[in-house]
């Protein structure tokens, strides 16, 4: 055991702290879990400790705390108050980790007012930011914490947290039950991989918001207005590898929020379609950086992305046929009733699909895939590339004439009777796509100008060859019925398929 005052001494540069926090539902399962800490492989571990605390946030009438990136509270312990102010990285809530810095003060008062304050810091915050005006309750939490340090030997200090209370304003409560591991000093790879055990054997999900954006939810708020969109910023000067690096962790947060819609709109086909659209932008991206990769690791990082994003085709494919379905309704091409039939049977069966998928997720593969992606890529996945230290920009331009020089010949060779063939283009049309996309910050304008020149072949391509998947989904629909309707319905839908696809490809003949 380690004696808690060394951890004590020690703090992490700036104050500034790392979460990454995890769902617990169960109670038996959280005491395993903390008893697995005192134990757990190559870090030392203090005993647990355990509290009650109780925490008020304040904010003024406007929320301009909250607007600004702002997070104060009051806190009470056995042993006296504390005032935090804690500052939010607006800016890099990257991949589940939530980024921020702290300042603490002890202080006899519960009260909001600052004027009794001897931090200056956060004095000169409250005064700045909330201009002045009065501080007022927002809301409340109470709970008891069970508290683990944990020490490797490279000086990575991890602290558990498991907090378990509610959150309250006037009437309105919400319960919280948390595992939160914050990393006070050392390297991000050690907790990425202590959580990924952990979310592994217990099969637990990743929380992405904490006590503080709980509350807010509980008041209503919306938190997006706190949370500005991420934007990628990369220069034609920049490091290739650092360029890559950051690229890709971009694409890992976009997987991570399109996920966490998904989780929630089960139902909106459009779901469904972004968390493929960000696994698919990523495994381009990683395609185009491949040179700088070890070819072994980077082979098993793409197939596992890969594996993951075939998950979702299923439900991926029912929705664009039931689109197909809603289109040709809202332009009355057909009598709305005439494909009922044939409607009702692929709603069944994306219903079943869905339950598919969701006992998939139930184990958590996805984040887990995520998780690893995002270890692999800070843990020195680089080959000899002499590319490694050199600009973006030269890298750029030879890497995408490559690309281009690729799809152009393909597409002057695509046979549009051969369907293997137009997937092929399609695909190779589509990762370029994306890729200048991701790269459009430093991209020259005619580069620019391509972007839209591709997203249209890739539409034109794109639905030529969904209707040759819709017309085998059909098929194989007719395989399992002997229903006559059904087979009429499919048939004029087929029929309808068929001609589309035609009209579309007519222009590449």
């Amino acid at each position: 055991m380690i004696k808690m005052q060394r951890w004590e001494k020690e703090k992490m540069e700036d104050n500034i702290e790392k979460v990454l926090r995890i769902k617990i539902e169960d109670t038996a399962v959280f005491e395993q879990i903390m008893a697995e800490f005192l134990h757990i492989e190559s870090f030392e571990s203090t005993a647990v400790n355990q509290k009650i605390i109780k925490d008020t946030y304040y904010d003024n009438a406007n929320k301009d705390l909250f607007l600004a990136g702002f997070e104060y509270s009051i806190r009470k312990e056995e042993n006296g108050s504390l005032a935090i102010l804690n500052q939010r990285n607006l800016k890099k809530q990257i991949n589940f980790i939530q980024e921020k810095k702290e300042w603490r003060v002890r202080i006899e008062k519960s009260a909001p007012n600052n004027a009794f304050l001897k931090e200056d810091a956060i004095k000169k915050v409250l005064e700045k930011v909330a201009g002045g005006n009065e501080l007022a309750i927002i809301f409340q939490s109470s709970f008891t914490r069970k508290k683990i340090n944990l020490l490797k030997d490279n000086e990575t200090w991890i602290e558990i947290d498991g907090d378990q209370g509610e959150i309250w304003i006037d009437d309105l409560k919400k319960p919280i039950f948390q595992l939160q591991f914050k990393l006070k000093n050392g390297n991000i790879i050690d907790l990425l991989k202590l959580a990924a055990v952990i979310i592994k054997k217990y099969s637990l999900k990743i929380d992405r918001k904490s006590k503080y954006e709980r509350g807010l939810e509980l008041l209503g708020i919306d938190l997006e207005e706190g949370h500005p969109k991420a934007q990628l910023k990369i220069k034609q000067k920049d490091c290739t590898s650092d360029v890559a690096q950051r690229i890709l962790e971009f694409c890992i947060n976009e997987i991570s929020n399109a996920y966490t819609y998904f989780s929630t709109h089960l139902e909106d086909p459009e779901s469904t379609h972004q968390i493929r659209v960000k696994i698919r932008k990523s495994r381009a991206i990683l395609a185009f950086f491949k040179p700088l990769f070890e070819d072994e690791k980077y082979g098993e990082e793409q197939e596992k992305l890969r594996k993951t994003g075939l998950e979702f085709s299923e439900l991926r494919q029912l929705d664009v046929i039931l689109e197909e379905i809603e289109k040709i309704e809202n332009t009355s091409i057909i009598p709305v009733d005439e494909l009922a039939f044939l409607k009702n049977r692929l709603i069944g069966k994306r219903k079943e699909a869905l339950i598919t998928l969701s006992a998939y997720l139930q184990h958590n593969y996805l984040t887990l895939t995520v998780l690893d992606f995002w270890i692999w890529l800070l843990d020195e996945p680089w080959s000899d590339s002499a590319w490694l230290d050199l600009s973006i920009e030269k890298y750029i331009d030879e890497e995408l004439k490559r690309w281009l020089k690729k799809v152009n010949k393909g597409m002057k060779k695509m046979d549009v009777k051969n369907k293997e063939n137009i997937h092929k283009v399609r695909i190779r049309s589509k990762k370029l796509r994306y890729i200048m996309e991701l790269l459009s910050p430093i991209l020259a304008k005619k580069s620019k100008e391509l972007i839209a020149e591709f997203e249209n072949i890739q539409d034109d391509l794109g639905y030529f060859h969904d209707v040759y998947m819709n017309k085998e989904l059909l098929e194989q629909l007719l395989a399992e019925s002997a229903e006559k309707q059904l087979h009429y319905e499919a048939g004029i839908m087929i029929g309808w398929l068929t001609l589309q696809g035609n009209i579309k490809m007519e222009k590449y003949r």
